[in-house]
């Protein structure tokens, strides 16, 4: 019976330095200034659900609610901007030793596939 070796690596705060969600949010509100009205309304379904009133999915649609109007391209951008540049030099280091070793190397995430896709870009990797 041959055995298959998996290695599985969270993305945010583990490949990269933080959580993907908040980069988004300020990427927007950078890139498009006049979105910044979002920002309390972010904050205020982020108290609502840390006091228990609002559910993981309905907080995440509203950090996630300008992503359908943003372009490929700008999903892109967003990517080599800003999560490609925070990915641990270490985590690359420990993938690759994996994959040398044997490993089928696994990246699982719970951040949205519009622009963690950009991930599969780089050789080796499986999202």
């Amino acid at each position: 019976m041959k055995s298959t070796k998996v290695a599985i690596f969270d993305i945010d705060k583990t490949i990269i330095r933080s959580d993907s969600m908040f980069q988004f949010v300020h990427y927007g509100v950078r890139r498009y200034p006049w979105q910044v009205w979002r920002l309390p309304v972010i904050a205020l379904h982020t108290v609502l659900f840390k006091a228990g009133f609002m559910t993981v999915e309905q907080v995440k649609r509203s950090y996630f609610q300008e992503i359908e109007r943003m372009s490929e391209k700008d999903l892109e951008h967003f990517f080599d901007t800003r999560l490609r540049t925070s990915i641990f030099a270490e985590a690359s280091v420990e993938m690759q030793h994996r994959k040398e070793a044997g490993y089928h190397v696994l990246l699982v995430t719970a951040s949205p596939h519009a622009y963690m896709k950009y991930f599969n870009n780089f050789p080796g990797w499986i999202m």
